[in-house]
């Protein structure tokens, strides 16, 4: 498996060949949670209806500079 977009972004960074970046933030949510949430959804949701998952907002900045740490 192939790491992600942002997750080739970290793993760059931590490796230092990370020349630059933009300066954007992002939302980040255990993979737990999300599987949690789903379940919830296939049990409890209905038909039509839309759900939002959240978790914890992040500058990029913020998440390269403890990449390297």
């Amino acid at each position: 498996m192939k790491p992600t977009p942002t997750g080739r972004i970290i793993v760059e960074a931590a490796r230092g060949h990370m020349p630059g970046f933009v300066d954007t933030g992002l939302n980040l949510v255990h993979v737990d949670d999300v599987a949690t949430r789903h379940l919830g959804a296939l049990r409890k949701g209905r038909v039509g209806e839309r759900y939002i998952l959240g978790g914890e907002n992040v500058q990029l900045r913020d998440m390269l500079r403890k990449s390297r740490e």
